[in-house]
């Protein structure tokens, strides 16, 4: 994924109920290292991103299962739908013969996902989400997902894939942030991408800032809806 940094994320509300199903909404968000400085630039890169689809899976204990997984949407909720071939694709990238863990693959279905962006040294898009799934209740659990294209080139987990852990608490606001973005043919993790070099002249000369917590990545001062 050009220009890939980093992936966080923020749990903002868990529920179990009574039978151990849980319930997680939360924001999963992507860092880029990108030249765009205007709204127009911003939406091309967004729409390169778009036009190559992506795929995503889930990775739970045994005797848990995906119930729900979904992002909010410009009109409407939208819901991942189950997909057997990435499932499969997926099983086969990550072979795990004891069954210890399991693989969820899915797609997405219809409708255009939500983002807040921010200006920065990096462009972060962030995505609302909602996850539910069975048998959790042994909390804390850190939940791997992963990403890759759909079409195109490097579209298959076989070649290329990005990773992010979800760390779900009974109590909400568990953050995790993960840069492991990963050319199996080349069998290396890439190294974050630097933030643009007008960006880092910009910041030349500034006083030096102690170490921020994402707290503007998770929960943006003044995000930018589309």
């Amino acid at each position: 994924m050009p220009g890939y940094n980093s992936s966080s994320s923020e749990s903002t509300s868990v529920t179990i109920d009574p039978s151990g199903r849980v319930t997680v909404t939360g924001r999963l968000c992507f860092s880029y290292s990108a030249e765009g400085t205007t709204p127009a630039e911003r939406a091309d890169y967004l729409s390169t991103m778009a036009r190559r689809g992506w795929k995503i899976g889930v990775q739970l204990r045994p005797g848990q299962n995906v119930e729900r997984f979904s992002f909010a949407g410009t009109r409407a909720e939208v819901v991942l739908r189950p997909d057997s071939a990435v499932t499969s694709e997926l099983e086969a990238a990550f072979p795990c013969p004891g069954g210890e863990m399991h693989w969820f693959g899915f797609l997405p279905g219809p409708g255009e996902r939500r983002y807040t962006w921010e200006d920065g040294p990096l462009l972060t898009i962030c995505y609302d989400f909602t996850l539910v799934f069975t048998n959790g209740g042994c909390l804390p659990q850190a939940i791997v997902i992963a990403l890759t294209y759909a079409s195109g080139d490097y579209a298959s987990f076989l070649e290329h894939y990005l990773l992010h852990v979800i760390l779900i608490t009974d109590i909400p606001g568990a953050q995790s942030s993960v840069s492991a973005i990963v050319d199996v043919k080349k069998r290396r993790i890439a190294r974050p991408a630097k933030p643009p070099r007008s960006a880092r002249s910009a910041s030349k000369g500034s006083p030096a800032k102690p170490p921020a917590r994402r707290k503007s990545v998770s929960k943006p001062k003044k995000g930018k809806k589309r």
